[in-house]
Order: C-alpha cells, then sequence, then structure tokens
C-alpha cells in the first residue's frame, strides 16, 4: 500500500538535464504515429477481449463534440452518440461491468438534459456495476443542478472543472461546498487553453483561489498550446518548494505527476490502495480496465488494440449511418509500447519501478533493452531523485517534482521501436 508523500528541493541536489516529460499517456503519444484505418480488426479485438478467462471491466469516456467546431447543435449529436453506444454494446458480453463513466464537455453552455439523456441510455446498454463512478468534467461554472440530481444509477459522481485564474468566485465556492456536503467530490485544474507564459505570481495565485475553493483535488498538469501535451506547471515555478509546503499544509498530497489531493477524492484512495492507473484521457481508479472511446476524436484501448475515432463530422457519422465504427486509425500495441506504458504508469502512479518485475513479465534485460534510460535512471539515483538498487528504485520525495521528467525517458510514440 502506498503511503502520502510530499515533493522536496535540496538545494545540494544536482538534477540531471533530461527532456521534459510532457507526453506519457499512450493517447498523446499515439497522436504521432500512421496506423490503419480498420473497423473490423477493432470488433475482433473485442471479440478476442470476450473470450479471456476474466475479461476487464469496462469504462468508457464520452466526448461531448463543440457545437461550434462541428457546426451542428448538441441535439443533433445525441443520436449518433448513441447509436456508437448501442452498436458497442451489442459487441461486449453482457456480463462485463462498466466500472467508471467520463462525460467530457467544452462548452459552457447548460446541456444537462443531453448529458442525463446518455447517462440513461449507458444504463440501458451497459451492465453498471453497483460502485460504478461518474465523473464529469465540464469549465467551471456551468450550470450544474440537473447533472447532480440525476446520476444514477450511477453510486458515485465526482465532477472535475477546467478554470483559469480570473474565473473563482464566491459563488463557486458555495456551490463546490454544497455539492460536497451532498457527498460529490470536486476536482479544480487548469484550463488546459491556459497560456504556457503564465508568471509565478500568477501561478501562486491560481494555487491560492484552488486552495480557497476547497475542492477535493487539485491538478497543474495543464496542456501546452505548442505541443497538445501535458506537463507539470508546477514544476516550472522558481519557488515550488513553498508551493508544496502550501498545499501540504490545506491538507493536499501530491498523486501523480502535478496532481494534488485530499483523502475524500476517489483517486486519493486509488492511490493509497494500489489501484490507480494511467488511462488513454487521464487517471482511472481501478488497472486494466478496458476503455470506450465514443464521440469525435475519442480513444479506445480494448487489450491491447488502440483506435482513435473520426474527429471529421461528416466521416464519424456516416460510418455510424453505415453501422460500422467511426475508426480512423488503428493498430496493434506492440510489446515494446505495452512495456513503455507499464513502466511509467508505475512510476507516475505507484512512485516506484521494478526492475526485475518488468524483465519478469516481458522477458527483458532491462539494462541492455533500455541502455539510454538505463543510465539516466543511475544518474538520478546518484542525484537523489531515486533511491534503490539494480532490481527496484523509489521515487524520493525530492524526485515527486520531477516525475514528468522520468516518464519522458520512456515515452517513445507508439509503433517507434
Amino acid at each position: 500500500m502506498n503511503t502520502w508523500r510530499h515533493p522536496k528541493t535540496s538545494q545540494a541536489s544536482t538534477v540531471p538535464i533530461v527532456q521534459d516529460g510532457l507526453s506519457v499517456s499512450v493517447a498523446q503519444r499515439l497522436k504521432q504515429v500512421t496506423a490503419t484505418h480498420t473497423d473490423k480488426a477493432f470488433v475482433e479485438a473485442i471479440r478476442a477481449s470476450n473470450q479471456l478467462p476474466i475479461p476487464n471491466d469496462l469504462m468508457i469516456a464520452i466526448h461531448v463534440p463543440d457545437e461550434e467546431e462541428t457546426g451542428l447543435s448538441y441535439q443533433k449529436w445525441a443520436l449518433p452518440m448513441i447509436d456508437q453506444m448501442k452498436w458497442l454494446a451489442t459487441h461486449f458480453d453482457p456480463d462485463r461491468q462498466l466500472r467508471e463513466l467520463h462525460v467530457h464537455i467544452n462548452t459552457h453552455r447548460p446541456i444537462q438534459m443531453l448529458i442525463r439523456h446518455l447517462i440513461n441510455r449507458i444504463d440501458a446498454h451497459f451492465n453498471v456495476a453497483k460502485d460504478a463512478k461518474l465523473f464529469i468534467h465540464v469549465p467551471l461554472g456551468l450550470a450544474r443542478t440537473d447533472i447532480i440530481d440525476h446520476a444514477k444509477p450511477f453510486s458515485q459522481l465526482h465532477i472535475d472543472y477546467r478554470t483559469s485564474i480570473d474565473r473563482a468566485i464566491s459563488c463557486d465556492a458555495q456551490w463546490i461546498n454544497d455539492q460536497r456536503m451532498r457527498g460529490t467530490s470536486i476536482g479544480i485544474s487548469l484550463d488546459t487553453q491556459y497560456p504556457d507564459s503564465m508568471t509565478g505570481e500568477q501561478l501562486t495565485e491560481a494555487l491560492r483561489q484552488f486552495i480557497w475553493l476547497d475542492a477535493d483535488r487539485i491538478s497543474f498538469e495543464s496542456m501546452n498550446s505548442k505541443t497538445g501535451l501535458y506537463h507539470n506547471v508546477l514544476k516550472d515555478h522558481t519557488d515550488r518548494s513553498s508551493l508544496w509546503a502550501e498545499l501540504e499544509q490545506n491538507k493536499y498530497h501530491a498523486i501523480g505527476s502535478g496532481l494534488f489531493a485530499r483523502s475524500s477524492c476517489p483517486l486519493a484512495q486509488a492511490f493509497l490502495e494500489s489501484q490507480l492507473d494511467l488511462g488513454v484521457d487521464g487517471y482511472l481508479t481501478l488497472p486494466r480496465l478496458d476503455q470506450l472511446g465514443i464521440g469525435l476524436g475519442a480513444i479506445s484501448l480494448v487489450s491491447d488494440y488502440i483506435a482513435t475515432n473520426d474527429t471529421d463530422p461528416s466521416t464519424y457519422l456516416q460510418a455510424i449511418h453505415n453501422t460500422q465504427f467511426p475508426i480512423a486509425r488503428g493498430m496493434t500495441l506492440h510489446r515494446d509500447d505495452v512495456m513503455r506504458q507499464a513502466i511509467i504508469s508505475e512510476m507516475v502512479c505507484r512512485y516506484q519501478l521494478s526492475v526485475d518485475g518488468i524483465q519478469q513479465r516481458f522477458g527483458v534485460c532491462f539494462k541492455h533493452h533500455f541502455p539510454e534510460e538505463y543510465r539516466q535512471l543511475e544518474r538520478m539515483r546518484a542525484s537523489g531523485l531515486l533511491e534503490g538498487n539494480e532490481k527496484h528504485l523509489s521515487v524520493t520525495d525530492e524526485g515527486l517534482g520531477h516525475l514528468s521528467i522520468m516518464a519522458a525517458m520512456f515515452a517513445k510514440p507508439i509503433g517507434v521501436h
């Protein structure tokens, strides 16, 4: 079992020069790959996953298309997404349980009726587990009452709000407090479109406003507008040690890279139980979930097969009309891809790396398979960012501030060997 950890800094330590970790998830690394368009291969991957001795449980991520970008109203997107949902359900063994549902929304418009309708359809077509979790990812300020009141059959509701510094206002604090009293956990993160030129003063102000909002989790894993990939904004702050200390004083604990959570957060609970995992769209509270993406550009990962939906509205809608999966690219992950992702997940979600475990699981000599990465790890151990021996490494408190760097060493593009 993991224990709470807090990042530390030491003036005496020399941090090795390694490229910053801007890409750690399968989804982010897949963007750099030319993959094959194939609906049949995805169906075969689902069939094979159904036949495993103990099939994985499921996670579904629904990406509600942006009305301005697609030129179609949200009402017109409801039926195609539900059709994709129904088409997916017919291919999965009905005994396989849905453990997490994530709904991603990019608009500030109130579209609670659409969300409620999608949740009801999920319940109708999939076997929702009794302890299933519902995550709603929306911009801060979106009207939310209907989401809260119609979250059934999900036993736990978690809302993640994206915001910029100037969006935190008193009514938001009151709303968050009211919902936490009703058992809903609340997360706050920097808007993914937030400018990368944020000053230290702005970052400090953002941190204090997030703490003031009294959310269950705070994320500084922001998107870099130039690369389109995530990184830990706090890592670049010159006085990050004082910011970490302020988070610790307010009972926020470090989880992953740039994420801080209180014990009431489901991600914190998963971390303590060593169940936290990296999914294609972010963190999962359970490992080894087959992940299904619904909507434009959504990504699915079934066993070792990964597929991305079309981002062009007309192509997506035509595939649904033809009773096909709207797959734009799909490919089976190679052993090297799976191994690298296992290493990244172990380091980011469990703050350790079992070299011996990786060798036994994948039948490789770690030192020979990753010669440059191995040398970097040794330099990090000499610098005090890692501790342990050749068979098992643990991230030190000082190393927690450099998790994204450690992950970057293993984050080659998918399919590049």
